[in-house]
C-alpha cells in the first residue's frame, strides 16, 4: 500500500501509520430496526358487596428485526485488502467492488421478542364520615410475568465481527415474575384539608422485595389558592437484560488516550484509539431507591388565570448503570480508582477494559415546575386559550461512580452523559370558533455547553461548544362539524427551523450533527388526521 514514491507516509520513523476510511463503494451503513408492537386487553368492572372493583388482564408483546446493509466484515475486509485489487482511497473498479460485496454484512441479522402477561385488580368504596367529606379506602394488586428472548440470526452479527457495529452480541434469554400488594387511604379531615396515605410493596422473583409508602398534604385555604405537598420513596428494578445478559464486547465510542502507555511508545496508534470494552450482567444487583418530596401552590387569582407552581426535590441510591470505558480513560479520578478493570498485553497495551452492570452512586436533583392557564371569550368570535408548560432544573448532581464525588451537570455535557439542560417549555396558543379550532405550538429547550474534551475528540479543536437553544413551532387546524368525525390538517416546525449543531450527537460518540434527544432533525412537515368516533 506504501511505496518510495510515498515518502512520508512515516514521518516520525516509528513504524505505524494510522489510516481512517469509509468504504463508499457499500453504500452508508445502514441498521433498520423494525418495531411491531402487540397487546390485547380485557376486563371487567362492576359493583360487588359495597365495593367498586375493576379487574384487567393484559398481554402485550414486542417484536424487534434489525437488518443492515453498508456493513463489511472485518476479515473478509482485510483480506480484500491484501489482494490490492481494492482501493481505499477512492471508486474502485468492478473487480475491487466485487470483492467488497464479498465481505459485506447484509440482511436480517437480529431478532428479539419481549412479552409482558398482566393481571390488575383493584376494589374502593367510602369507609366513614369525616368533616371534609367521606374517607375511602383503594386496594389492588398487581401481578406480572415478563419474558424477553434476543436472537441474533447471523453468527457473524453475534460474534461483533462487522466493522462499525456494537461489539459481540450473544443470544439471552429470561424471565422473572412480579407480584404486588397496594393500597390508598383518603382522609378529609375538615372542609379544604384531605391527607392521603399510600403505600406499596413489590416482590420480584429474581432479587427481592420493596415497600414503599407515600404521604400526600391538600389545603385549600379559599376557592382562590390550593397548598399542596407530598413526601414518599420509590424503587426502579434491575431489567432483565441488567441480570441475565451474557458477557459482550465492543469499543469505546470515542478514540482515548492511555495514561499508562508503555514507556517510549507514546506516539503509538494503539496508545490512542478506541479502545475494547466487555459488558457484563449481575444476577446479584439491588434496585434503585429514592426519596423524593414537593410542595407547591396553585393560585387563581381572577376567574380565567390559573397559576401553578411546584417546587421537586428527589434523590436516589445505588443507581444502575455502568461505568464506561469513555468515562474512565477521560477522568483521571476515575481512572485511578478503575484502573485494575483496565486489562493488558503482556507488552502493556491496553487489551480491554471490563465494564461491568452495576450498583454505582447517587444522584441528586431538584427544579420547579411551572403551569400557567388563561382563557379569554371573544364574543361572536369564539374563545382564545394560552398556556405555559415549564421545568426549571436547580440542580443534576451525580456521583460517576461508587463513592466518588457529586458533580452537576445542570447546562453541561461532558460526552459521558446526556445533557441536563437548564430549562424546557411548551407554550401553546388556541382559538376555537364554532366548529373550527386552531393551535399554535412553540416547543423549547435551552442550550448547554459541550466540554473541551467532547469537541476536541470529535472536532479536533480543544475548546468548549455553546449549543443554541432549541426552538420549534408547531400550527394545526381542525374542524369537527361532521357527526362523530374529526379532521385535521397541521405542519410540525413551521419556521423549518434546522436543529442546532452539536459536536457530539449522542453524549458519548465521535458523530456530530444534532442532539437526538432534544431536537428533530426533520424540517417543515404537514400532515392530515381523520378520527371516527363509533358510538
Amino acid at each position: 500500500m506504501f511505496t518510495s514514491g510515498w515518502p512520508d507516509w512515516d514521518p516520525d520513523g516509528d513504524g505505524y501509520a494510522e489510516i481512517a476510511t469509509r468504504s463508499l463503494d457499500v453504500g452508508n451503513r445502514i441498521s433498520d430496526n423494525t418495531n411491531e408492537q402487540y397487546r390485547v386487553v380485557v376486563g371487567a368492572t362492576g359493583l360487588l358487596s359495597g365495593w367498586d372493583y375493576d379487574i384487567g388482564l393484559n398481554y402485550a408483546q414486542s417484536r424487534g428485526t434489525l437488518v443492515y446493509s453498508g456493513y463489511l466484515l472485518e476479515e473478509p475486509y482485510l483480506a480484500a485488502l491484501k489482494t490490492g485489487n481494492v482501493n481505499p482511497f477512492g471508486p474502485n473498479d468492478q473487480a475491487g467492488k466485487d470483492l467488497l460485496a464479498g465481505a459485506a454484512l447484509t440482511g436480517t441479522v437480529r431478532k428479539s421478542t419481549g412479552t409482558t402477561l398482566a393481571l390488575d385488580a383493584k376494589a374502593s368504596r367510602e369507609l366513614t364520615k369525616l368533616g371534609g367529606g367521606a374517607m375511602a379506602l383503594a386496594i389492588g394488586t398487581d401481578l406480572r410475568q415478563e419474558k424477553a428472548n434476543d436472537r441474533p440470526t447471523n453468527a457473524e452479527y453475534s460474534k461483533g465481527s462487522h466493522i462499525g457495529g456494537e461489539g459481540s452480541v450473544p443470544a439471552t434469554t429470561a424471565s422473572r415474575n412480579i407480584y404486588a400488594v397496594y393500597s390508598e387511604l383518603a382522609m378529609p379531615f375538615a372542609k379544604g384539608v384531605e391527607l392521603t396515605a399510600a403505600a406499596r410493596y413489590d416482590k420480584y422473583s429474581d432479587f427481592g422485595g420493596s415497600f414503599n409508602p407515600r404521604l400526600a398534604l391538600r389545603l385549600q385555604p379559599n376557592k382562590d389558592l390550593l397548598l399542596r405537598a407530598s413526601v414518599g420513596t420509590g424503587f426502579r428494578a434491575p431489567t432483565l437484560w441488567d441480570v441475565n445478559s451474557p458477557v459482550s464486547n465492543s469499543n469505546t465510542a470515542d478514540a482515548r488516550k492511555d495514561p499508562d502507555c508503555p514507556a517510549g511508545q507514546s506516539a503509538s496508534p494503539l496508545c490512542e484509539t478506541q479502545f475494547n470494552v466487555r459488558f457484563s450482567s449481575d444476577k446479584n444487583l439491588k434496585p434503585e431507591t429514592s426519596r423524593q418530596f414537593a410542595v407547591g401552590m396553585v393560585l387563581e387569582p381572577v376567574r380565567s388565570v390559573s397559576l401553578a407552581l411546584d417546587y421537586w426535590n428527589i434523590q436516589k441510591k445505588d443507581q444502575i448503570g455502568v461505568v464506561t470505558g469513555d468515562a474512565i480513560m477521560s477522568n483521571a479520578a476515575l481512572y485511578a480508582k478503575y484502573k485494575s478493570r483496565v486489562k493488558r498485553t503482556s507488552e502493556g497495551f491496553i487489551s480491554y477494559i471490563e465494564t461491568p452492570v452495576e450498583n454505582l452512586g447517587g444522584l441528586k436533583t431538584s427544579g420547579l415546575d411551572l403551569d400557567v392557564r388563561t382563557g379569554f371569550g371573544l364574543g361572536d368570535m369564539g374563545k382564545l386559550g394560552a398556556s405555559l408548560n415549564g421545568t426549571y432544573v436547580l440542580k443534576w448532581a451525580q456521583q460517576n461512580g461508587k463513592d466518588q464525588p457529586y458533580e452537576d451537570y445542570v447546562g453541561q455535557s461532558t460526552g459521558v452523559n446526556a445533557p441536563v439542560p437548564r430549562w424546557q417549555h411548551t407554550l401553546g396558543f388556541d382559538w376555537s370558533w364554532g366548529s373550527w379550532n386552531t393551535s399554535l405550538e412553540n416547543v423549547f429547550t435551552s442550550g448547554w455547553t459541550e466540554s473541551a474534551a467532547v469537541v476536541d475528540s470529535n472536532l479536533g479543536v480543544n475548546e468548549p461548544y455553546n449549543v443554541k437553544d432549541t426552538s420549534r413551532w408547531n400550527l394545526a387546524v381542525g374542524y369537527n362539524g361532521f357527526k362523530n368525525l374529526k379532521l385535521t390538517v397541521g405542519v410540525r416546525n413551521l419556521l423549518d427551523t434546522e436543529p442546532p449543531f452539536v459536536a457530539s450527537s449522542s453524549y458519548g460518540s465521535h458523530a456530530a450533527g444534532f442532539a437526538g434527544s432534544f431536537a428533530d432533525p426533520r424540517g417543515r412537515f404537514w400532515y392530515a388526521t381523520a378520527a371516527y368516533q363509533f358510538k
